[in-house]
């Protein structure tokens, strides 16, 4: 396993829909993660994960204990 070798790893991605978040979530999924890309709206969040099939949408509201 290299530095880079994220094979058989899981890793969550807040904030996934745009910014840091998306291009995170997008290149984890390329090093081989299966990434659970998290953001409060489902706006890019399908558009992301049309791109690698590692990649699962959530769509929810972290700072909303009751929806979480």
């Amino acid at each position: 396993m290299t530095e880079n070798d994220f094979r058989n790893k899981t890793v969550c991605v807040t904030g996934a829909g745009r910014g840091i978040g998306n291009s995170l979530a997008l290149r984890l999924a390329q090093l081989g993660a299966k990434v659970i890309a998290i953001s409060k709206t489902d706006k890019n969040l399908n558009e992301l994960a049309a791109q690698n099939n590692n990649i699962i949408p959530v769509c929810v509201d972290l700072s909303d204990w009751k929806a979480t």
